[in-house]
């Protein structure tokens, strides 16, 4: 185990390649040392070597480490391990002094272009090595704690790794807090390091709680409901003891990465994709996916409660449930929290807020179309077959309908708060109508629906037709067609409603315009001689809109075309815009220019 830890970081390597060599054209931008041929490979090739000889060295140190415990605890006496003390030294002599001359290079790098503290290719070098050591530093700590905690033996990866990585990680955050703030916020992967390592570690401590209150709801259930020999005598039993330690150690990462590493930070686009998508959205969706199962536990038990378990056994996932619930409610409370706080003093973009409020319309009207197909098909399905099978064997519909009633519930409920929601708002602010979420939207749920109508509709066709053609048409071609027409029947409601919202939507964009923009803007043709092109060019300037030309052929034995004057051009434009009709033609005569409205036939 301790030489599969060694090498870990050896694979890795082939990950961050690529990253590394791609970053070098960004680190290029902005620094104005950089223009000598080869700079920024040399520099690329640094960081490469470096990241390379650091993770052979602390893979080294890990197995080295490892050895010496195991030892010192006298494991290792009876049958010593050489090759793995073989293994640990051969690393740590190669990689140990590689790695401290290339970073004595980037050091002096550094120190002589202060630009390079800005460069995308050390900001991924930095956090892609505080990424992997905080991994291996949380499993060895999470592992070191378990041992304390009497779930585990001591093991010498239960030292190494805490101790190897624990330094890499450190030294490498002291570096970057040593740097000016403007300074660690110009390049991105800081934050992608920090938030991710925040969503992370979040859910190494609710899932750690989130076992450690099942395993005492379950005990507590079986006490009250089953045999007392089925309860266990020991309830700080191993599984416990382990998720103990998970929540320990990442409640207290969670908090150092959240709470002092991000606390200065801008409402950045990583900021409102952990806070929205991992802390808001991720709360929802696992509360409303453990309370629909709990709701479809509960009805099929009211639909069934005869043919189905006992009720001890059938509600014994409650114990299994409630923690996921309480998880979910904690990361989703928590994070909108925050959102309140940092809606209260202008922080979030409302952009991030009206985002979410779509993103979570949308998933919630998917639940909700599901639901309806599921609804159609059944009540196809029951109508056309023999009821009376279904009626015996209860259990071919009771599940569905349980399904089907909790995804209607569930999904029209949530999907009926935020489409309301923004709807109001975009009553109540126009300028809503034109965010690009809503476009998003409204357009992608009216084109999925429709293309899905289509699709649902060509297939109830094709099996109709089919069945007409080889005379068989019966109660069975329905039966066939169940789902097509539940398609068709839902993506047609879905498609013509949002219809309508986007001819409304146009209705008021329209009814917003200033009302002279809005008669002003009409279909205008003007002939003019080609020697006079710059009259409907000055038309169009001052109308505001473009206008179609019609050339005229100049007359070669006749002298210039004499221009209108600029009293005319308004003249001209007043008539335009006070003109009954949508359409104007203009034609020059002369100096002079004749408008004439009219209306198609």
């Amino acid at each position: 185990m301790e030489f599969v830890g060694g090498l870990v970081p050896l694979i890795i390597l082939a990950a961050v390649i690529y990253a590394i060599v791609t970053a070098v054209s960004r680190s290029r931008r902005g620094r104005s040392d950089t223009s000598a041929p080869g700079i920024g490979a040399r520099h690329a090739f640094y960081y490469l070597f470096s990241f390379t000889a650091l993770m052979v060295s602390a893979g080294g140190a890990s197995v080295l480490i490892g050895y010496i415990v195991d030892s010192l605890r006298g494991s290792l006496l009876v049958s010593p391990n050489e090759s793995q003390l073989a293994l640990g030294l051969a690393l740590v002599v190669v990689g140990t002094p590689a790695w401290l001359f290339t970073w004595r290079q980037i050091l002096k790098t550094i120190v002589a272009s202060p630009h390079e503290r800005r460069s995308q290719v050390r900001g991924l070098y930095i956090y892609v090595i505080e990424a992997v050591s905080i991994g291996f530093l949380a499993a060895g700590i999470t592992s070191l704690i378990n041992v304390f905690l009497g779930g585990d033996t001591l093991k010498g990866t239960h030292i190494a790794w805490p101790v190897a990585w624990g330094l890499i990680w450190s030294y490498h955050w002291w570096v970057e807090s040593k740097l000016p703030a403007s300074e660690r916020a110009a390049t991105p992967f800081r934050s992608i390091y920090l938030y991710i390592a925040s969503a992370g570690f979040l859910v190494m401590l609710l899932t750690g709680l989130g076992v450690i209150l099942q395993r005492l709801l379950d005990r507590a259930y079986t006490s009250m409901f089953f045999d007392d020999l089925l309860v266990t005598s020991n309830l700080w039993g191993d599984s416990l003891k382990t998720s103990l330690a998970v929540a320990i150690v990442g409640g207290f990462l969670w908090w150092w990465h959240w709470f002092r590493g991000t606390r200065s930070d801008e409402p950045t686009g990583a900021r409102q994709v952990y806070i929205y998508i991992f802390g808001v959205l991720s709360g929802v969706v696992t509360v409303v996916a453990a309370v629909s199962l709990l709701i479809v536990i509960l009805l099929q038990w009211l639909l069934s409660a005869p043919s189905i378990s006992p009720a001890d056994e059938h509600f014994r996932v409650l114990t299994t449930l409630i923690p996921w619930i309480m998880a979910g409610g904690l990361l989703w409370s928590y994070h909108a929290s925050v959102l309140r706080s940092e809606a209260a003093s202008a922080v979030a973009p409302e952009s991030a807020r009206s985002a979410y409020n779509y993103l979570v319309a949308s998933l919630s009207l998917a639940t909700l179309a599901t639901g309806l197909i599921f609804l159609i098909a059944l009540f196809i399905s029951v109508t056309v077959t023999e009821a009376r099978d279904y009626l015996v064997d209860r259990t071919g519909w009771q599940g569905q309908l349980s399904i089907v009633l909790t995804l209607l519930g569930v999904g029209g409920g949530i999907w009926a708060y935020y489409w309301l929601k923004v709807q109001k708002h975009a009553r109540n602010s126009p300028e809503e109508l034109e965010t690009g979420s809503r476009r998003i939207h409204i357009y992608s749920v009216f084109g999925v629906s429709a293309l899905a109508a289509l699709g649902s509709l060509s297939t109830a066709l094709f099996l109709l037709l089919q069945a007409l053609l080889d005379s068989n048409l019966s109660a069975e071609t329905l039966q066939d067609a169940q789902w097509a027409i539940a398609v068709l029947v839902t993506s047609g409601v879905a498609s013509g409603y949002f219809a309508l919202v986007i001819r409304e939507d146009r209705r008021i964009l329209v009814l917003r315009e200033p009302a002279g923009d809005r008669a002003a803007k009409k279909r205008v043709t003007v002939l003019v001689p080609e020697s006079a092109l710059a009259v409907a060019d000055a038309l169009a300037v001052r109308l505001g809109y473009d206008v179609n030309v019609w050339l005229e052929p100049d007359m070669p034995d006749l002298p210039g075309v004499p221009q209108p004057s600029g009293e005319q051009i308004d003249a001209t434009v007043n008539a335009i815009t006070a003109s009954q009709t949508d359409r104007v033609l203009v034609v020059m005569r002369g100096a002079a220019l004749d408008v004439m409205p009219y209306r198609p036939e």
